[in-house]
């Protein structure tokens, strides 16, 4: 999957079939510590769950389809 720009909507599918929609939101800088030096010093990922509002943190591996078998599909702009 190519670089995701804040905006951009995905379909990731699990190996048992799920299916979830997403949008990608940006970087958590201040937990990276990015803003105040303090933080756990990782990159997460900020989704939000487009089927229920909720937004989540991931880390780069979440998008790893021989880590975790995730298939993920952007959709188009």
């Amino acid at each position: 999957m190519n670089i995701l720009k804040s905006g951009d909507k995905f379909t990731a599918k699990t190996k048992a079939g799920e299916s979830r929609k997403y949008e990608f939101l940006g970087l958590d800088l201040g937990d990276m510590g990015a803003v105040d030096g303090s933080g756990s010093g990782c990159r997460y990922i900020v989704l939000r769950n487009l089927d229920d509002g909720t937004c989540t943190c991931v880390e780069r591996t979440w998008f790893s389809r021989s880590l975790t078998g995730r298939k993920i599909e952007r959709e188009e702009r």
